[in-house]
């Protein structure tokens, strides 16, 4: 499908023009060759250069559809780099081979950064998606599959988070400068083609509905729930490694060299897992244990929740005296609720806040 969009470029009034300039024959002539020396038919060079392109981009439109982008991508150079000598000649060949390339590696590029999870690997390969972009429209700027495929690197750009665009100058602007950059190329695509075309008219329901952001929220988070799991196996490898086998005997010195914390995390890790719970499921509850248990403040159990997904340097940020008198307010309103509390354990909590209150002589 992607080649059948990328190889119907050019138009009848530019092969006529080529035809009356290059004879009809439609070959060079070698004067037009750069640094070109042969003897007897001057025009093997050129046309051994075509077919050795030629044969380069056939083998990345097979790599293309077996997914293989990297491999697709660095067919389509070997292409380009084959016709680099000619490339500043006048020639519908030379041209439209040229812009095919470009095309195919900007789609191979994009296709390869819509499956990559991580922000900053995606932008590298839309960067280069997008100056292959460039360079097809500036050997052909009424390319509907270039506009259309700028469309969606556009797109794809605008979904990135500020710290991977920032790396690149191509990717100047806000995200909705970026989404707006998108649509228009979509509508350059759709008024130089002149009628619907199904793969514009869904590239703007997937740029309408976000769906570029909503795929890489989804990698944000996958990648964060794998880094907490990621810990969680650590700490775990970390206890049973502290725990040195488990049936061997310790003396009694060594039992205060254990970590009870660690032991007893542990053992409830490997308990549940034996439950039958995902790696999700136990965070899951662990985290439900933190946020219900009443004899944490709100800082520490936030604290302990994003430590448990990963965020070890999480802290929780100062707080205002009216926060802080509201937090006191709510805890003493808790304490003085706790039917557990006998009606002495209560005057005594009063009587200790009162004295705590109470401004020093």
């Amino acid at each position: 499908e992607e080649e059948d969009r990328e190889d119907d470029d050019g138009d009848d009034a530019e092969e006529e023009d080529m035809e009356e300039d290059h004879g009809r024959d439609g070959y060079i002539d070698s004067s037009q060759l750069p640094g070109y020396q042969a003897e007897g038919d001057e025009r093997v060079s050129f046309d051994s250069c075509l077919a050795i392109a030629n044969s380069y981009k056939v083998e990345g439109n097979d790599k293309f559809k077996n997914q293989e982008w990297s491999e697709a991508m660095e067919c389509y150079q070997n292409a380009l780099q084959v016709l680099e000598p000619y490339k500043s000649i006048p020639f519908k060949q030379v041209k439209e081979m040229l812009t095919s390339c470009h095309l195919n590696i900007a789609a191979s590029g994009y296709k390869k950064s819509v499956g990559m999870k991580r922000d900053l690997e995606a932008a590298r390969e839309l960067d280069l998606a997008l100056q292959h972009c460039k360079e097809a429209l500036s050997l052909d700027p009424r390319s509907v599959k270039a506009y259309f495929r700028q469309g969606q690197i556009y797109a794809e750009i605008s979904a990135l988070e500020d710290a991977a665009r920032s790396q690149y100058d191509s990717f100047s602007g806000s995200a909705n400068i970026l989404t707006q950059r998108s649509r228009d190329s979509l509508l350059q695509a759709k008024s130089i083609l002149g009628t619907n075309d199904n793969s514009i008219a869904a590239a703007f329901e997937e740029l309408e509905a976000g769906a570029a952001k909503k795929r890489r929220k989804e990698y944000r988070t996958s990648l964060q729930m794998s880094k907490a799991s990621d810990a969680t196996m650590e700490r775990s490898d970390k206890a049973a490694e502290r725990m040195n086998q488990k049936n061997i005997p310790r003396k009694a010195e060594d039992w205060n060299k254990i970590d009870l914390d660690g032991e007893l995390q542990r053992l409830e890790y490997e308990s549940l897992r034996q439950q039958g719970l995902s790696e999700d499921e136990i965070r899951n509850r662990q985290i439900m244990q933190i946020v219900q248990d009443s004899s944490l403040d709100e800082d520490e159990k936030m604290k302990r929740c994003m430590h448990l997904v990963g965020h070890k340097d999480w802290q929780p940020h100062p707080l205002t005296e009216q926060e802080r008198n509201r937090r006191e307010s709510e805890k003493m309103l808790q304490f003085l609720q706790d039917p557990r509390r006998s009606p002495d354990e209560k005057v005594s909590y009063l009587a200790h806040l009162y004295q705590k209150s109470k401004p020093s002589d």
